[in-house]
Parts: structure tokens; C-alpha cells; sequence
């Protein structure tokens, strides 16, 4: 749910969204961080485009999943999937679900704009459709290739859409709120106790239930991301780039 505040500066006419959640929050006094075992993750780029648009045209390096990736990577396995540079999505997150059998499959989902184009999911708010297509198609094609262990959703559209996506299907049994680097790695440690762990969203006997906003993450601390978690051969040559992080989100938000 997203609160619009008009600010006029100068004769220009600035939006800001705040979001706000009308969920039951749990507040978590002090979080519990174990040495879990060490447990093999997926974490994939979710496929943006719309139906009938090729999204290998113009890839754009998942930088914030390679963050996340780079966070989790001394305690667990990793491995990472674009579905946005490869013509068949669909059977290569199959194929590598089947192969790597992860524990934990976590899906970022990157657009929540249709940049103009429409299809024909009936919907109160068409603009994000189709990424919602996509993601059921995901979660979907992971459920049928014989996945058992916990799917969870990131990424800026979840952090702007949460309860909407988490009402979307069953499957998702996490979702984590707005960056993820400390939040995640501190979920796959209390996989069993979610409660414990800030900025997730979770289910509790058929509810959904949100553990509160955990305090934003500083770059400085964090270190640069690894790339070789994701190679970004197949990236140099798009005109959008690799991409650096300098600086996260909007001052005025």
C-alpha cells in the first residue's frame, strides 16, 4: 500500500511513495544469529519481460542479487541463474533446480513496470501483471521440478508490492523487505524462527504475518560485490551496462 506525499520545490512537482504495511508487525527486540549448517541456495533474476518481448535483447547485470549472493557466500553455497539472458528460461531454471538441488531458492524480482506494454492478465493494476505472471510461472516451474525446501521472494517490486505478492501464491514461504545482504543471511540461519529475524515477511497458520523494518544497510561496510559469483561476460556489451552502487534509494523518500 503506498501513501503519495506532494512536495513543491521551485515550481516542480516531486512524488514521493512511502510504503506502509497494514499486516500484523511482530517486533523483534533481539535477533539470534546461529552458525547454520551450511546449505546450498539458487538465487535467481526473475524473468521481466512481457509476453512476446525478447529480454535477452538488452540484459541488465543483476548487481543487487550478486550483493546478496556476495553477503551469503561465506556461509553457504551459492549459485546463481539469470533468466533474462537465456531463450529458454523456463527448462534452464528446470534443468539447473534438478542438477544443483538446492535447500533454498531465492527470487528476485527486478521491474514492477510494464514499460507500455500490456497483456492479458486481468488485473486493478496492469502496470505489474505481467511480472506477477512471471513470478507464478517461477515459482511453478521450480514446484514441478521436484524443489522442497523454502522459496523466497526479494527485490525491489516484492519491497513495493509485499502483501500483494505474498497473497499471490502459497509457495512463497518468505519475503524479505527492502535490501536483503542482512536480512537473508540471517533468515537462512533461523529458517525455523522467522519471527526473530527483521524485515520478513512470513506465514503463521494460514496468516501473514511482518517482523518490521530492518535498518537500511551501509555500503561502506558491506564491501564491493564479488563478480565472479556471476561472470559478466555476457553483460559488457548491453547498453545498460554492469552497473556500480554508490549510493541506494531516494533522499527524499
Amino acid at each position: 500500500m503506498a501513501e503519495a506525499h506532494e512536495l513543491i520545490d521551485l515550481g516542480i512537482l516531486i512524488v514521493v511513495f512511502s510504503f506502509f504495511t497494514s499486516l500484523p508487525v511482530i517486533h523483534t527486540e533481539t535477533e539470534i544469529i546461529i552458525d547454520s549448517i551450511n546449505q546450498r541456495v539458487l538465487l535467481v533474476q526473475s524473468h521481466w519481460a512481457p509476453p512476446g518481448e525478447d529480454s535477452t535483447s538488452k540484459p541488465v547485470y543483476p548487481l543487487g542479487l550478486v550483493y546478496l549472493a556476495t553477503a551469503i557466500s561465506p556461509k553457504h553455497t551459492v549459485k546463481m541463474i539469470d533468466l533474462c539472458v537465456t531463450e529458454t528460461p523456463w527448462k534452464d531454471l528446470s534443468d539447473v533446480i534438478k542438477e544443483y538441488c538446492p535447500d533454498v531458492v531465492g527470487i528476485s524480482i527486478r521491474n514492477a513496470d510494464s514499460f507500455g506494454y500490456s497483456d492479458d492478465i486481468p488485473s486493478d493494476n496492469l502496470s505489474i501483471s505481467f511480472c506477477l505472471k512471471n513470478l507464478t510461472e517461477t515459482m511453478n516451474v521450480v514446484n514441478e521440478a521436484g524443489f522442497s525446501g523454502k522459496i523466497v521472494i526479494g527485490g525491489q517490486t516484492f519491497s513495493m508490492f509485499p502483501e500483494r505478492i505474498m497473497a499471490l501464491s502459497d509457495l512463497i514461504d518468505f519475503g524479505v523487505f527492502l535490501e536483503g545482504e542482512k536480512t537473508f543471511s540471517i533468515l537462512l540461519d533461523n529458517m525455523d524462527k522467522p519471527e526473530l529475524v527483521k524485515g520478513i515477511y512470513f506465514r503463521r497458520n494460514g496468516e501473514v504475518l511482518f517482523t518490521g523494518r530492518r535498518e537500511h544497510v551501509d555500503l561502506a561496510k558491506i564491501g564491493p560485490p564479488d563478480r565472479s559469483l556471476l561472470p559478466a561476460d555476457i553483460y559488457v556489451k548491453s547498453p545498460e551496462g554492469i552497473g556500480v552502487q554508490s549510493k541506494r534509494g531516494c533522499i527524499l523518500s
